[in-house]
């Protein structure tokens, strides 16, 4: 029996440097080992060609500001789905996964698409409707009650659980990587409950990280690594030890407070306090 052939959506895969490209490629890694045939399509560029991924660019980001498509992207991100959806991206990845899949179909074919953003899914229901393959859909973060949808608005608040609905409705396997999130949604769709398992984040056992000698310090260094977006911010601590040094509670020279990631502005503080620091 010919190897099934795995198609996988990941907007996020290395070599971009993002965490959120980790875990679709240790899908990659390990499964093609097991003897699946996996193929990947990504919107992250690749420095060197590899037959088993496809690079779709993401025309938001790629051809801003070009054509009326861009412009209604931009409503539905705004408006609609604030955040990093990725619409059209889905829509030209599932494009690009036909293409692959009725040049190469020579056995079995699964979908699978890992979320965030949202274009994975999109992509993910329109090929296995399309071609009337199994689709399993992988949850990153949740969708419906994401705790990083600050702000939202009742009416996007719900259309993002209408869209977890339909993902839930459509897929042949739901997994979660939080035993919390899994059981939530076992409550709530109990007719799927034996379509939802739990697959852990985790690392890869073949990067074997040593640590490196601590330096000396005069001062107690306090790191985050990693990047801050979506509900995610730092500002109250940094406010808090403003407090302590300018009352006299605190030494600046006692303590660094180091980021080490991106950052979207809303994740730290106004320009002001910056310049404070500085000063």
């Amino acid at each position: 029996m010919p190897p099934i052939t795995l198609l996988i959506f990941a907007y996020h895969f290395p070599p971009e440097n993002s965490i959120g490209g980790q875990r679709p490629f240790r899908f990659y890694k390990y499964l093609s080992r097991m003897g699946y045939r996996c193929h990947v399509i990504t919107a992250a560029r690749q420095e060197e060609a590899n037959p088993d991924v496809t690079h779709v660019p993401d025309p938001f980001i790629e051809t801003q500001r070009d054509g009326a498509g861009w412009q209604v992207e931009r409503f539905i991100r705004k408006f609609l789905l604030p955040g990093v959806v990725g619409v059209r991206w889905g829509r030209m990845a599932a494009k690009a996964g036909q293409a692959i899949i009725r040049a190469n179909r020579t056995g079995p074919v699964a979908i699978l698409s890992t979320f965030p953003p949202l274009g994975t899914h999109i992509a993910g229901w329109e090929l296995s409707r399309r071609e009337g393959v199994p689709w399993i859909a992988d949850f990153r973060d949740p969708m419906g009650d994401n705790p990083g949808h600050v702000g939202f608005s009742q009416a996007q608040h719900g259309l993002y659980n209408s869209l977890e609905h339909l993902v839930f409705r459509s897929a042949d396997l739901i997994i979660a990587n939080t035993d919390t999130a899994a059981d939530q949604w076992r409550a709530r769709y109990p007719e799927k409950k034996s379509r939802i398992h739990l697959i852990w984040n985790g690392f890869d056992p073949e990067n074997k990280l040593r640590p490196l000698p601590v330096p000396e310090h005069k001062r107690k260094v306090v790191s985050h690594v990693g990047s801050l977006y979506g509900g995610r911010t730092v500002t109250p601590l940094l406010e808090s030890v403003a407090r302590l040094i300018e009352c006299g509670q605190l030494s600046r020279d006692s303590i660094c407070i180091n980021l080490v990631g991106e950052a979207l502005p809303g994740c730290i503080p106004s320009p002001d306090f910056v310049d404070r620091a500085k000063s």
